[in-house]
């Protein structure tokens, strides 16, 4: 075993392949055993040492590995300032591009496992947990394909395909074509679910454009549905018009109002057969527009007049200047129950029967919902 007097350590149990330059020194070792020193048993440095005399030099000593390099199977790594007693490599680096094959590494009991494929699964282990990032790119977000089938029932062709539905993972598609009322969406031929949105707090079907056509869908599956994320709605409510004068309105006799002539209703809260208007619960901004065209007396009050469940709920007071037409509106935000009903109806003193003429830009009654 050969003994370094300068240095008083030994060489044990090692193999090394020294390469010299014209000028001797070392500039490539390759190291298949253990370098040890009766010092500390580690090694730093191999490169740069001067073969003299036919011996081997001694290393210096220190506390640490400085190179360690390994081919066990063709991949080359390497590590700088780990000790070998740790069994751990700090930096992995070197490894050949367009390798797909795992690399493990191991260092305080803790496994890690990647790889440069695209496809592979990528988990790491440490301290008892586990962290799985197997399809967080391809299934999570950063793919979008086109759907297919219907606005009622959307197909999605994912490449590569999603493995299983996952609770709390992300699913996206662009639509192909607009939703239409309750759609929902088949990734890979795992099953329909249905799409839903969060509207006052809980979960509700999707309305009819709620995705548009070209919109990227982003949903969270929650374990049962697929919720979108962000969506855009229209308000909710109604607009309803008068189109034909309503004539013989007594006097100083509140008179129900009809409009029956629906201009909008998103969700068929207004029933323009009764121009009765029953929303589900929720506060809700109602508007409502008169024009009294006949039977103006001058100095006699119009009223307009909103009714909940039969009785006057708000109103609104006109005096008459003249004989000319008169327009009360009213405006007010309600609390609605879910069972309320809401009416409009017209109120004129002074002599002779009224008409509230049949105007759409005068005689109007409409509700928004605000929350």
């Amino acid at each position: 075993m050969p003994y370094d007097s300068a240095s008083g350590a030994y060489i044990r149990r090692a193999t090394t392949i020294l390469d010299e330059t014209p000028d001797g020194d070392t500039v490539n070792t390759a190291v298949a055993g253990k370098l040890d020193t009766t010092a500390d048993d580690s090694v730093t440095d191999l490169n740069h040492h001067r073969v003299n005399g036919g011996h081997y030099p001694s290393p210096s000593v220190s506390s640490a590995s400085r190179y360690l390099k390994q081919a066990p199977s063709g991949a080359v790594t390497w590590a700088e300032g780990v000790p070998i007693e740790q069994a751990a490599l700090k930096d992995l680096s070197n490894v050949p591009s367009g390798t797909t094959a795992a690399i493990n590494i191991t260092g305080n009991a803790a496994t890690a496992t990647s790889s440069t494929s695209a496809s592979s699964a990528a988990a790491c282990t440490g301290n008892a947990a586990t962290a799985n990032m197997s399809d967080t790119l391809r299934q999570g977000g950063l793919s979008a394909p086109t759907s297919a089938g219907t606005g009622a029932a959307y197909t999605v062709a994912s490449s590569p395909a999603v493995a299983a539905y996952v609770s709390g993972r992300v699913y996206q598609f662009v639509a192909h074509t607009a939703c239409s009322g309750a759609p929902t969406v088949n990734f890979d031929g795992l099953g329909a679910k249905s799409i839903k949105v969060i509207s006052d707090g809980s979960k509700a079907p999707c309305a009819a454009a709620d995705i548009a056509v070209g919109q990227l869908a982003t949903c969270l599956y929650d374990g049962t549905d697929m919720v979108l994320i962000a969506w855009s709605r229209r308000a909710k409510g109604f607009q309803a018009i008068k189109t034909a004068d309503q004539t013989g309105i007594a006097s100083a006799t509140p008179t129900k109002v009809t409009f029956p002539s629906e201009i909008e209703d998103t969700d068929g809260w207004y029933n323009a057969a009764t121009s009765e208007f029953t929303p589900p619960a929720g506060v809700y901004l109602i508007e409502a527009r008169l024009q009294f065209s006949a039977g103006v007396v001058d100095g006699s009050d119009f009223r307009v007049i909103l009714n909940k469940n039969g009785s006057t709920f708000r109103q609104k007071l006109v005096v008459a200047r003249g004989t000319v037409t008169v327009h009360p509106d009213i405006s007010c935000f309600v609390k609605a129950n879910g069972t309320d009903v809401f009416t409009v109806y017209a109120y004129g003193a002074g002599a002779g029967t009224k008409t509230v003429a049949g105007e759409e830009s005068t005689t109007t009654f409409s509700a928004y919902k605000v929350e």
